[in-house]
């Protein structure tokens, strides 16, 4: 009889948990659409390349404009920095690719669908891109921690590994993921002097996708505080030297 249940009542269960992911997805989907945001055609500052991965809104605004340049993390905050520009009577330029730390001098070689990222000429345009607009602020976001652990899934390290590499031609790892960061937010900061810049910190970062964690582990698929914390460690550190050697970042 147990086993009965069992049967009858999971499938209900799982579906349940799977249309209410669903429903927030397509929430998400239609509040993008709304936002109003445009390609980037129409701004001579921004070169050809780089308007591929570049969405803009309030073209005109009044009070200037800010850049928003990285990863996924960019893509998701997206919405958040449109209504920011709205209420500030600003225009909002956001460069963004997925598997791509906002940095220049920096390359993947998992081969794993990263062509704009297994070169180094697109960040390179971005940031000049950058400079012509003449922002009042920059933010950089990223899942950072991806670039210093590498993409782990249930403790495994994927094939799209994420690592980076400064050098053009070798193979990118820990390691090279590690020096990468560390010289190449440097080096990036130093090319954006002058500019004020935030970097935004990496949010927690679920143990399995929200769709799965919500079927498998609801109650402990998302980081605890001091786990999520130790987590991003290393990049906190690595942000926090940044601050102190360049007097523009917050």
């Amino acid at each position: 009889v147990g086993l009965g249940v069992h049967q009858q009542l999971l499938p209900t269960r799982l579906e349940s948990k799977d249309a209410f992911a669903k429903q927030e997805l397509q929430r998400d989907k239609a509040w993008r659409a709304g936002a109003g945001a445009k390609k980037c055609e129409r701004l001579p500052e921004v070169g050809s390349e780089a308007r591929q991965v570049c969405t803009s809104f309030g073209e005109g605004a009044p009070n200037g404009t800010f850049v928003v340049w990285g990863d996924s993390h960019a893509i998701a905050w997206s919405p958040v920095f449109y209504e920011a520009a709205r209420q500030a009577g600003m225009q909002a330029v956001v460069f963004s690719l997925e598997g791509c730390p906002p940095l220049v001098g920096v390359r993947r070689s998992d081969g794993q669908n990263v062509r704009h990222c297994s070169a180094f000429s697109l960040s390179e345009q971005i940031l000049e891109s950058i400079r012509a607009l003449k922002p009042r602020r920059v933010f950089l976001v990223a899942r950072w921690s991806i670039y210093h652990h590498g993409w782990v899934v249930n403790q495994r390290l994927q094939k799209a590994t994420h690592f980076l590499t400064t050098d053009s031609a070798g193979r990118a790892d820990a390691e090279t993921s590690v020096r990468a960061l560390e010289t190449q937010l440097d080096q990036t900061l130093r090319l954006l002097e002058g500019v004020p810049v935030t970097i935004v910190r990496t949010v927690p970062v679920l143990g399995l996708p929200a769709r799965i964690g919500l079927i498998r582990d609801p109650d402990h698929f998302e980081p605890t505080l001091a786990q999520h914390r130790a987590f991003e460690a290393r990049g906190d550190a690595l942000f926090d030297r940044a601050a102190q050697r360049h007097l523009q970042v917050d």
